[in-house]
Protein backbone atom coordinates (compact mmCIF):
# COMPACT_ATOMS: atom_id res chain seq x y z
CA UNK A 1 0.00 0.00 0.00
CA UNK A 2 2.53 2.50 0.86
CA UNK A 3 4.66 2.11 -2.34
CA UNK A 4 1.17 2.73 -4.30
CA UNK A 5 1.06 6.05 -2.42
CA UNK A 6 4.50 6.79 -3.17
CA UNK A 7 4.18 6.13 -6.92
CA UNK A 8 0.70 7.93 -6.99
CA UNK A 9 2.70 10.66 -5.39
CA UNK A 10 5.71 10.66 -7.87
CA UNK A 11 3.24 10.76 -10.79
CA UNK A 12 1.05 13.03 -9.62
CA UNK A 13 4.16 15.48 -8.71
CA UNK A 14 5.83 14.99 -12.29
CA UNK A 15 2.04 15.78 -13.94
CA UNK A 16 2.20 19.18 -12.05
CA UNK A 17 5.75 19.75 -13.08
CA UNK A 18 5.03 19.33 -16.71
CA UNK A 19 1.79 21.08 -16.76
CA UNK A 20 3.25 24.39 -14.81
CA UNK A 21 3.68 27.55 -16.65
CA UNK A 22 6.94 28.58 -17.28
CA UNK A 23 7.35 31.78 -14.96
CA UNK A 24 11.22 32.71 -15.96
CA UNK A 25 9.44 33.86 -19.22
CA UNK A 26 6.06 35.38 -18.26
CA UNK A 27 6.00 36.51 -14.92
CA UNK A 28 5.88 40.50 -14.61
CA UNK A 29 3.56 43.24 -15.73
CA UNK A 30 1.63 43.38 -19.06
CA UNK A 31 -0.54 46.04 -21.23
CA UNK A 32 -3.53 45.09 -22.90
CA UNK A 33 -3.18 48.23 -25.39
CA UNK A 34 -7.13 49.36 -26.69
CA UNK A 35 -5.84 49.76 -30.38
CA UNK A 36 -3.95 46.89 -32.59
CA UNK A 37 -6.12 44.32 -30.79
CA UNK A 38 -6.05 40.49 -32.63
CA UNK A 39 -9.82 40.20 -33.66
CA UNK A 40 -11.77 38.24 -30.53
CA UNK A 41 -11.99 35.99 -29.14
CA UNK A 42 -7.95 36.99 -28.41
CA UNK A 43 -6.58 39.41 -26.76
CA UNK A 44 -2.84 40.68 -26.52
CA UNK A 45 -0.83 41.88 -23.86
CA UNK A 46 2.49 43.43 -24.09
CA UNK A 47 5.66 43.13 -21.69
CA UNK A 48 5.67 46.54 -19.81
CA UNK A 49 3.19 48.64 -17.48
CA UNK A 50 0.63 50.58 -19.33
CA UNK A 51 1.35 54.12 -19.17
CA UNK A 52 -1.63 56.19 -20.63
CA UNK A 53 -4.37 53.37 -19.54
CA UNK A 54 -3.60 51.78 -16.31
CA UNK A 55 -6.61 49.72 -15.78
CA UNK A 56 -5.27 47.85 -18.91
CA UNK A 57 -2.53 46.53 -16.94
CA UNK A 58 -2.24 42.60 -15.36
CA UNK A 59 0.20 41.25 -13.47
CA UNK A 60 1.05 37.66 -14.34
CA UNK A 61 2.86 34.98 -11.93
CA UNK A 62 2.54 31.43 -12.19
CA UNK A 63 -0.07 30.76 -10.28
CA UNK A 64 -2.78 33.63 -11.31
CA UNK A 65 -3.09 37.31 -12.18
CA UNK A 66 -4.17 40.47 -10.74
CA UNK A 67 -5.41 43.63 -12.23
CA UNK A 68 -5.95 47.72 -11.67
CA UNK A 69 -9.74 46.89 -11.88
CA UNK A 70 -9.74 45.01 -8.52
CA UNK A 71 -9.77 41.49 -10.24
CA UNK A 72 -7.74 38.63 -9.09
CA UNK A 73 -7.24 35.08 -10.87
CA UNK A 74 -6.31 32.03 -9.37
CA UNK A 75 -5.01 29.07 -12.10
CA UNK A 76 -6.77 26.29 -10.80
CA UNK A 77 -6.01 24.17 -13.75
CA UNK A 78 -3.45 24.67 -16.37
CA UNK A 79 -2.59 22.16 -19.17
CA UNK A 80 0.34 22.33 -21.58
CA UNK A 81 -1.00 21.73 -25.15
CA UNK A 82 2.39 22.42 -26.98
CA UNK A 83 5.53 24.27 -26.65
CA UNK A 84 4.51 27.54 -25.16
CA UNK A 85 0.85 27.23 -25.56
CA UNK A 86 -1.46 26.22 -22.07
CA UNK A 87 -5.14 25.77 -22.07
CA UNK A 88 -5.68 27.40 -18.66
CA UNK A 89 -8.21 27.43 -15.90
CA UNK A 90 -8.46 30.22 -13.93
CA UNK A 91 -11.14 30.97 -10.88
CA UNK A 92 -11.54 35.07 -10.12
CA UNK A 93 -12.83 37.17 -7.75
CA UNK A 94 -14.03 40.83 -9.04
CA UNK A 95 -13.58 43.27 -6.01
CA UNK A 96 -14.70 46.40 -7.41
CA UNK A 97 -17.87 44.87 -8.91
CA UNK A 98 -21.04 46.95 -8.55
CA UNK A 99 -23.19 44.35 -6.40
CA UNK A 100 -22.46 44.03 -2.61
CA UNK A 101 -20.80 41.36 -2.29
CA UNK A 102 -17.36 40.72 -4.45
CA UNK A 103 -18.39 38.65 -7.92
CA UNK A 104 -16.59 35.19 -8.21
CA UNK A 105 -16.62 34.04 -11.47
CA UNK A 106 -14.57 31.48 -13.52
CA UNK A 107 -12.43 31.88 -16.86
CA UNK A 108 -11.26 29.61 -19.75
CA UNK A 109 -8.51 30.74 -22.25
CA UNK A 110 -5.78 29.44 -24.30
CA UNK A 111 -2.54 31.28 -22.98
CA UNK A 112 0.43 31.40 -25.86
CA UNK A 113 3.81 32.91 -24.34
CA UNK A 114 5.20 35.01 -27.38
CA UNK A 115 8.89 36.74 -26.97
CA UNK A 116 6.77 40.54 -26.27
CA UNK A 117 4.40 39.79 -24.93
CA UNK A 118 1.00 37.15 -23.95
CA UNK A 119 -1.77 35.77 -26.22
CA UNK A 120 -4.83 34.99 -24.72
CA UNK A 121 -7.91 33.55 -26.39
CA UNK A 122 -10.94 33.03 -24.76
CA UNK A 123 -12.55 29.71 -24.44
CA UNK A 124 -16.19 28.40 -24.11
CA UNK A 125 -16.47 27.04 -20.72
CA UNK A 126 -15.31 23.44 -19.54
Amino acid sequence: MRGIAVLFLATGAAAQAEDRLPLRFMEGGYCRADFDQPPPPQKFYRRGGCKKFVSNSLHFTRRGTTSMRDVECKFSHVKKIRKNVFQVQADCIDSHSVVSEPEKFTLFFELEILPFGLLLTDLPEG
